[in-house]
């Protein structure tokens, strides 16, 4: 299994603002920036348990690729066990991360 726990948003912006009830002072980086973040604005709620990922409920597209050395790996966060194990990456240039 892998968490996603945030992504840059690309495509229904607008959408998703509303989903999250963000104000228009609010920024876009906020908007997905953390697993829960994330379920919100891609209106992801417990009715999709279980459903096939092949499925056009929700569909993760292929966005530009990362350069390697922007990959940064890193211990995982907001867990109790094996926080020493280097489970998480994220691209170091994007403003889209839950946490650095």
């Amino acid at each position: 299994a892998v968490l996603i726990r945030a992504i840059e948003p690309i495509h229904g912006v607008d959408t998703m603002r509303a989903l999250r009830n963000l104000k228009l002072h609010q920024k876009d980086t906020d908007l997905s920036n953390g697993p829960a973040k994330l379920v919100m604005a891609l209106g992801v709620d417990s009715s999709l348990n279980a459903q096939p990922l092949h499925e056009d409920y929700l569909i993760v597209g292929q966005g530009a690729a990362t350069k390697s050395e922007n990959i940064v790996r890193t211990t995982r966060i907001g867990i109790s066990k094996g926080q020493d194990l280097q489970l998480r990456y994220y691209d170091k240039t994007s403003n889209y991360i839950s946490a650095r």
